[in-house]
């Protein structure tokens, strides 16, 4: 799991709501939303919801509610629309009238929509890898849109739009993710209060993984015989992320990355050769400086360190990096 935040809150994002906004108004005056082929009526209750989003700024406050306070929104949404938490919990196959209009506008005729900024988001993130996993880069592709050229990207709704459609726009409920993470083998619908997960954009840092490499008795020998000589192992180090690396499958998919693991292993024992020291010292002394244990990882691996987030499987390098420089005997 990789820490995400925004520097600042998009423009592009805060243009979309007033967009929305005014969308939302043009449906409660008309009494509907949709086009000839998808109308829908709104429900009393849905009326009521939305004459509160058009009061002062309700809406944009409620869009922007932080991943902590998420919770919270939900809780008091599903006490005062008890029908809400029904469809969320027993997932009957006729969902109640509220929900087909808060699906309808929040994710078909919000989220869906050309004009939603979902590559912006990833952008504005500087995401490059998945943040639940970081073992996979993020999807980004093209589409034709009226003439134009649109960036696309793969976005992850935290709390499930089918479970919270409410929240299909909301800022901190959209994750930037890889395929694999937003798939029904791993997280995709599954609900996140009931799996108990935590979201990139609450942890502290990007340390609540830790992967080794577990070594058999007579050690790595050969580049060779690096994949029987030994195996990756994970440790969850925060213990409010065991759900996330259970629910995203985190030990078993790193336990096939042994190419990396290799590579960092192999990179580790170039550095460590008497040739490459010496030059390495020379180096530091033309620049008249030493070089850090950052600056090595960087140079060796073309790794930003700590920037988890430009490079898949960065966190892995880093952490075999780490171990095998405190295996490197004292000179």
């Amino acid at each position: 799991m990789i820490k995400i935040e925004y520097p600042s809150v998009p423009q592009e994002y805060l243009d979309y709501i007033d967009h929305f906004k005014g969308k939302i108004k043009k449906w409660y005056d008309a009494g509907e939303m949709g086009n000839k082929a998808g109308k829908i009526s709104l429900c009393d209750e849905c009326k009521l919801l939305f004459r509160f989003l058009l009061k002062s700024d309700n809406l944009k406050k409620l869009l922007l509610l932080t991943a902590d306070q998420l919770p919270v929104l939900i809780n008091e949404t599903e006490r005062h629309f008890p029908v809400l938490k029904n469809d969320r919990i027993n997932r009957p196959k006729t969902r109640s009238n509220l929900y087909l209009c808060l699906n309808k506008a929040f994710y078909s005729l919000g989220y869906c929509e050309p004009l939603f900024p979902d590559f912006k988001l990833t952008q504005a993130l500087g995401l490059k890898a998945c943040p639940y996993c970081n073992e996979e880069e993020i999807i980004v592709w093209d589409f034709e849109d009226e003439g134009l050229t649109i960036k696309n990207s793969e976005l992850d709704h935290f709390y499930p739009r089918e479970l919270y459609p409410y929240l299909a726009i909301s800022l901190y409920n959209l994750v930037p993710s890889g395929k694999i993470c937003n798939q029904g083998d791993c997280k995709h619908n599954k609900d996140t209060l009931v799996e108990g997960l935590k979201s990139p954009f609450e942890l502290p840092d990007s340390e609540g993984f830790l992967f080794e490499l577990v070594l058999d008795k007579g050690g790595i020998t050969s580049y060779d015989t690096f994949s029987t000589s030994c195996g990756i192992e994970t440790h969850v180090v925060y213990k409010d992320l065991y759900d996330n690396a259970r629910v995203f499958r985190i030990n078993l998919r790193y336990s096939t990355e042994m190419k990396q693991a290799r590579r960092v292993w192999s990179l580790h024992k170039h550095c460590e050769a008497e040739g490459y020291q010496k030059m390495a010292a020379q180096k530091e002394k033309a620049l008249g400086t030493t070089f850090t244990f950052d600056q090595w990882f960087e140079s060796e691996l073309d790794i930003i360190p700590h920037d988890y987030n430009k490079h898949k499987l960065s966190k892995l390098s880093m952490d075999i990096w780490r171990q095998l420089e405190k295996m490197r005997p004292v000179v």
